[in-house]
């Protein structure tokens, strides 16, 4: 081989392989946005179902509040009753309200999910 074929073939591979490296950065570079972007996706999807699996919770809650709030004002109401029974008009009056807010306010909670 003459120097002159040396060369040619030297800088044939020098560009050969400058075009590969730049197809492999080329190729890095679209597997990072491509990484990036689903791995942003899926953040948003894990969000998305936290936000959804709390407000089924806080749904959970507020309905099984409800049903204590329901139970202890039925109670609220035989002792309120039992006081207004017994003479104790004003008591049982009181008992009666605090029962009846407390099962209002236990109502609106679950409204408002």
């Amino acid at each position: 081989m003459t120097d002159k074929s040396v060369d040619s073939t030297e800088t044939d591979a020098a560009s050969t392989v400058t075009a590969v490296n730049g197809q492999i950065e080329d190729t890095l570079k679209a597997l990072n946005e491509s990484i990036g972007s689903d791995a942003s996706s899926l953040v948003s999807e894990a969000e998305a179902q936290a936000q959804a699996l709390a407000k089924t919770l806080a749904r959970q809650d507020a309905v099984a509040h409800l049903r204590r709030m329901q139970i202890l004002s039925e109670t609220a109401f035989s002792v309120a009753v039992s006081k207004q029974a017994n003479g104790d008009i004003a008591a049982g009056e009181a008992i009666m309200k605090i029962a009846q807010e407390a099962l209002r306010d236990a109502r609106d909670m679950v409204a408002e999910l």
